[in-house]
């Protein structure tokens, strides 16, 4: 894919922004613990559903014959989630909940006023009282609400409750991104999390840098971003998307929630999508699991396949179950509620849930076989996800959407016969 992806990129130029959306939740305050009825707003769904992987959204991917499949999992690996921040509430909720686990082995950023890079986390449940409250939140003794300073931090515990649907107890290196990445000003007031375009470049503050400087120590094998941006990255930046590649680093994208190509803005005309257009990342959109469709909202890219403009791949993204901060009262109070929201941010997750459980299957047929543990490289791995799909490819969707399930088994039995796993396709 990368080759034909390179042919591509010689043709293509493209600027412009989607970002990362944070909104102002209104008060709302009815229905709060209805999960008939609506949470802050949005609608509410059963955790349940989630931890059987029995939503719709879900079993369109057949998570639910994934998860009572018993899969083997090895956890050998870590996933490099960019978003932007957790608060001590979510991140402890994150490793503690029954639903979507997940274990933030580390938490890196950049602090602009010290100058420094900054890691905290570890292995486990961080105890609570230890999390640093990097967004100042206020939170009750109780440890179930918190309170925020000036804009609800929602983003990234919804992506990793998403990722952590398919892939249950991810092992994750949260690295957050600044929201300046956004636009001229930090929404939190402060100058925390790593600048994707900063005035003057410095290769040693690059995330992606720190990734590639860290890649051995974490285990690092996938990388996602719910995101997408007007400028094109520095170069330098470019040349470790094809380091990491090459190391066998599988990068994950969103495609966008702008319901056009992609590759044009029809406001002002300008070229639109970073770092989508780069031939190393593979690029999600959300498809309806009602109507195997793609969403309306979700972008579309070039109309030839494999292309570095070209939609890569489909997954849920409507109305899809995550976790996300509601609204409590109207001094700004918020509790952590599942509820359904809608965005290709989650149709990359559960993507990158679909990689991790290729390398599992991988894994752990070479660990019942006595074999050393190796990982497949990038396109073996996009091969695997290809044929697990059931589609033909279209520029709305790709090569369409994981069926997790056989997935996770075709690379299990794949040339291990010493370890052929009993299963059902169903």
């Amino acid at each position: 894919m990368l080759s034909h992806k390179l042919k591509g990129l010689l043709m293509i130029c493209m600027l412009s922004s989607i970002g990362i959306n944070v909104q102002i939740i209104q008060p709302s305050i009815s229905s709060l613990n209805d999960l008939e009825g609506n949470i802050g707003g949005y609608p509410s769904v059963s955790p349940d559903l989630v931890k059987s992987c029995t939503h719709g959204a879900l079993q369109f991917i057949n998570c639910d014959d994934l998860i009572a499949s018993n899969p083997q999992l090895t956890h050998d690996f870590t996933i490099a989630v960019l978003d932007d921040g957790l608060t001590p509430l979510q991140w402890h909720y994150l490793e503690t909940n029954p639903y979507a686990r997940v274990d933030i082995v580390k938490y890196v950023f950049y602090d602009e006023n010290t100058g420094q890079i900054i890691e905290t986390g570890q292995e486990g449940v961080d105890p609570y009282d230890q999390i640093p409250d990097y967004y100042d939140t206020k939170i009750p003794n109780n440890d179930t609400h918190e309170v925020y300073p000036i804009y609800p931090i929602t983003h990234g515990v919804g992506v990793l409750t998403a990722l952590g649907t398919i892939y249950r107890n991810a092992r994750i290196i949260f690295i957050d991104i600044d929201s300046k990445n956004d636009g001229s000003n930090s929404f939190y007031g402060k100058d925390l999390g790593f600048l994707f375009f900063p005035n003057i470049y410095d290769s040693s503050k690059d995330p992606f840098n720190w990734i590639i400087q860290n890649r051995d120590t974490y285990n690092i094998k996938i990388i996602s971003l719910s995101a997408s941006y007007s400028n094109g990255f520095p170069m330098t930046t470019t040349g470790y998307f094809t380091q990491l590649y090459n190391m066998g680093v599988t990068m994950v994208v969103s495609a966008g929630n702008n319901p056009y190509p992609y590759n044009l803005r029809l406001e002002d005309g300008k070229l639109y999508f970073y770092p989508q257009i780069y031939p190393e990342w593979y690029t999600i959109a959300s498809v309806n699991h009602n109507t195997s469709q793609r969403s309306w909202f979700s972008a579309w890219g070039d109309t030839y396949e494999d292309m570095p403009g070209s939609v890569d791949f489909a997954m849920p993204g409507e109305y899809v179950p995550i976790v996300r901060p509601t609204i409590v009262d109207t001094k700004g109070t918020h509790k952590l509620s599942w509820i359904k929201n809608r965005g290709t941010s989650y149709s990359a997750p559960y993507f990158a849930g679909a990689v991790a459980m290729v390398l599992e299957g991988r894994l752990a047929a070479k660990k019942a076989c006595g074999y050393p543990l190796s990982y497949p490289s990038v396109p073996t791995i996009i091969s695997i996800l290809k044929a697990n799909t059931g589609m033909e490819w279209s520029y709305y969707l790709g090569w369409g959407w994981v069926n997790v399930y056989k997935a996770y088994h075709d690379s299990y039995n794949e040339h291990y016969g010493c370890a052929t796993y009993n299963f059902y396709y169903w």
